[in-house]
């Protein structure tokens, strides 16, 4: 009877480590979608930091950030000492536009001793979506003096400066960032308008046409109205009217909601004495504004609402499992416990996690209903009905 049961824990260690397997070599071929699956099979069974770790990577290649972080506060619960994981969910907390907690991880990770020198520059994001701009710069300095050297880290720096009004920093630091890229991609092409902008802000209008022409025609970036716009500006100043006017009716074309395009326009066309068009764009500007304040309103809102249930998701999950995993290292032979606990994974949609709370109070009470019946509807909701109807049936057994 012992020899059998050996061989049953060995068939089953061996099929665990089948499942691992494939999750990594699914990862490692960018399949991450059947690998985030194979991860979550074997978390029913082991609730494992490393499985965690890579499941939130999977989720995060499959553009899925709030769910990255679930995994790696998972992690982190498991860990709480891993350096990668913190420097991973501070990233994906910073994607979700979260600084306050991202600044919270970074406070225990500082409190752990961990000595990363990407600390400073994450900091320095957080602070800077706090708008906490000076900070921001004091933070990004400190990465650049510790070697931490990333044409985003310039970049940031460089929005900080800007935002603060401080152009000549701001042009210095896009144009950094921009060399560091050496490429025509969004990104370089972003850097050339602000550093433009930076230009033109110092009233330096023929450098910063310097450096949009710098800019491939051919080329069109996700802000390329704006870029014409910015060229037919710098023309107005300079006293060229007519390229002017060129540049801002290509602007136009590009994109006929920027309102500034039409402000440009109207006061090219009074310049030039036609009154009655400069009238016309100016009306057409002050509509287009109303319009996208109706709109920004609306979208502000939106995301506001998203953000919050977002936020409340979180600290709901965090506070519950948290209470819970206290009370189960007092009393970690408590079936009930591990029940209480999988109810409230199921109701946030965790139901790999729920299925292992549920296997670990049957375990110890193979009786225990509520995990049967949260395990039934886990597995139900991962489309696995015939498992789920089985476990429903164990109810009788």
């Amino acid at each position: 009877m012992n020899n059998k049961k050996r061989s049953i824990r060995r068939k089953r260690l061996h099929s665990d480590q089948n499942v691992l397997d494939k999750a990594f070599r699914f990862y490692q071929e960018n399949n991450y979608e059947k690998a985030e699956y194979f991860f979550s099979l074997a978390l029913e069974k082991h609730d494992n930091a490393k499985i965690h770790y890579y499941r939130g990577k999977s989720f995060l290649n499959l553009g899925k950030p709030l769910k990255a972080i679930s995994c790696f506060e998972k992690a982190k619960e498991t860990i709480p000492s891993n350096q990668n994981i913190y420097i991973e969910g501070i990233s994906v907390l910073l994607q979700l536009n979260f600084p306050d907690k991202a600044l919270k991880w970074i406070e225990d990770a500082a409190r752990l001793k961990m000595k990363s020198k990407k600390f400073f520059a994450l900091k320095g994001s957080a602070l800077l979506q706090k708008k906490d701009y000076t900070q921001a710069i004091n933070c990004f300095n400190l990465a650049i003096k510790n070697g931490v050297n990333s044409a985003s880290i310039f970049s940031e720096l460089a929005t900080a400066y800007f935002l603060l009004k401080d152009y000549k920093n701001a042009q210095f630091y896009f144009n950094t960032a921009y060399q560091m890229t050496g490429n025509c991609n969004n990104f370089g092409i972003n850097q050339r308008y602000y550093e433009a902008l930076s230009f033109k802000e110092l009233g330096q209008y023929k450098k910063a046409l310097s450096v949009l022409n710098k800019i491939p025609a051919i080329y069109k970036s996700d802000i390329f109205a704006e870029i014409l716009h910015l060229q037919g500006l710098c023309y107005y100043h300079l006293g060229k009217s007519d390229k002017a006017l060129f540049y801002i009716n290509a602007s136009i074309g590009e994109n006929p909601q920027i309102s500034c395009c039409y402000r440009t326009k109207a006061a090219i066309l009074k310049h030039m004495n036609l009154l009655e068009e400069s009238i016309n764009c100016s009306e057409k500007a002050a509509q287009i504004d109303s319009e996208n304040d109706k709109k920004e309103l609306m979208k502000q809102q939106f995301m506001q609402e998203q953000t919050d249930k977002l936020k409340k998701e979180i600290e709901h999950y965090e506070q519950k499992t948290a209470l819970y995993n206290e009370k189960l290292k007092e009393n970690p032979t408590d079936a009930a416990l591990y029940a209480k606990k999988a109810a409230i994974l199921i109701e946030l949609h965790q139901y790999h996690e729920t299925i292992f709370c549920c296997n670990n109070a049957l375990r110890i009470n193979p009786k225990e209903k509520n995990a049967i019946r949260d395990k039934s509807r886990a597995l139900f909701a991962l489309g696995r009905y015939k498992e789920a109807l089985s476990c429903i049936n164990s109810v009788g057994d």
